[in-house]
């Protein structure tokens, strides 16, 4: 998870020359932090371990070399997502900046009956990436479960061609292929 402006932080150091010292501090809309003994330290970009690596790094140098310091994350931003299509619940999402794309998805409902599962559209930023959920249902890939931003935007299209199968296969049931897949694909993942 990557520090984002909004993020409250507990930092709390000592030292074998200092009692326990605690400062609250809060990512600003730059993405940096104010440390009153050091200034500004930049946190936009990095994951609360690299921001406590950091700051305790420059305290160190002010301070004692021997200090020591935990950073701890009190409150998370939110942010605002759209999801619509062929979902449960659409609507408007005020969710955590940790929210990922498949929480987002549990939030909705999922796909609806008439919703899809293989065509799962992310619009961020005038882009858009295709998520293919059977990637992690079929075999655990959660590469696909992206983290959200503030805006984005999920999109849920309509289910494509679906496809029974049952017999003396490991998984029966009803199947989604998508164009190009075939009667091998659909066998590969009963």
């Amino acid at each position: 998870r990557i520090l984002r402006p909004g993020d409250k932080l507990t930092l709390i150091f000592w030292s074998e020359q200092s009692s326990l010292d605690r400062r609250e501090v809060v990512v600003d809309q730059q993405g940096n932090v104010i440390l009153p003994e050091i200034g500004i330290l930049v946190a936009r970009g990095m994951t609360l371990d690299q921001f406590e690596q950091a700051a305790q790094d420059a305290l160190s140098r002010k301070q004692f070399t021997d200090l020591k310091l935990i950073a701890t994350l009190d409150e998370l931003h939110t942010i605002q997502i759209f999801i619509n299509g062929d979902t449960f619940r659409p609507g408007s999402y005020f969710a955590s900046t940790v929210t990922t794309l498949f929480n987002a998805l549990y939030l909705s409902g999922g796909p609806s009956e008439n919703g899809a599962l293989r065509d799962i559209r992310l619009h961020r930023n005038g882009g858009t990436t295709v998520i293919d959920f059977y990637n992690y249902l079929m075999g655990g890939d959660s590469n696909q479960d992206i983290p959200l931003i503030d805006g984005d935007a999920i999109f849920i299209g309509p289910v494509g061609r679906l496809v029974s199968i049952e017999g003396e296969i490991k998984r029966p049931g009803v199947y989604e292929l998508m164009s190009g897949e075939d009667f091998r694909s659909l066998i590969k993942m009963a």
